[in-house]
């Protein structure tokens, strides 16, 4: 996978499995905000996410997402999923983060798919990127158009979503990460 321009698996491997005990036990936090899925056309739109971290602004507008700079803020999940919002800040720490971003959670369900797109807007291309799988298969890809990543429950990577990239599902199981942004 080191061949691979755009994503990467690094070393570091975290414990998922309180974040992933804590999702199953709260599944009323998927897709309390909508802004990147409720457009027919989103490449998002067969997906289901939790937004632990974004713009201040967005919090108590649930349909909307802004695109323009702003400070990020711990939106209330993270308080219900500590597990998580404790990962992304070890995730912060160990890529020695200055500027803490936007984290959200995604879940591809079985059979689904984020539809090939290029990640634009300020916070798109103001931060750095860094995930952490917390359901994985070997069937399922993270794609580019030089390759693929097949990341397990607990592998972390790198990715640069400023580049053609989608995600494939053809199993019977969730596809989840959680996306950490930052700047150094």
């Amino acid at each position: 996978m080191s061949s691979l321009s755009h994503i990467g698996v690094l070393p570091q491997r975290f414990n998922v499995e309180p974040l992933r005990q804590a999702l199953l036990a709260h599944p009323e936090l998927w897709n309390q905000y909508k802004g990147r899925l409720n457009h027919p056309e989103s490449p998002h739109r067969d997906t289901d996410d939790i937004w632990m971290r974004f713009a201040k602004e967005n919090l108590g507008h649930p349909d909307e997402r802004v695109m323009g700079p702003h400070e990020s803020v711990w939106y209330p999940a993270s308080e219900t999923l500590s597990a998580g919002r404790a990962l992304a800040e070890r995730m912060y720490h160990y890529v020695e983060g200055k500027e803490f971003g936007g984290v959200l959670i995604i879940r591809v369900p079985p059979g689904r798919q984020i539809y090939r797109h290029v990640d634009l807007g300020w916070h798109a291309a103001h931060y750095q990127k860094i995930a952490v799988q917390i359901e994985g298969h070997p069937d399922q890809e993270f794609a580019f158009e030089d390759g693929s990543l097949s990341a397990l429950s607990g592998e972390c990577y790198w990715l640069d979503n400023s580049f053609p990239h989608w995600v494939t599902n053809p199993t019977s199981k969730d596809w989840i990460n959680m996306t950490v942004c930052y700047r150094n």
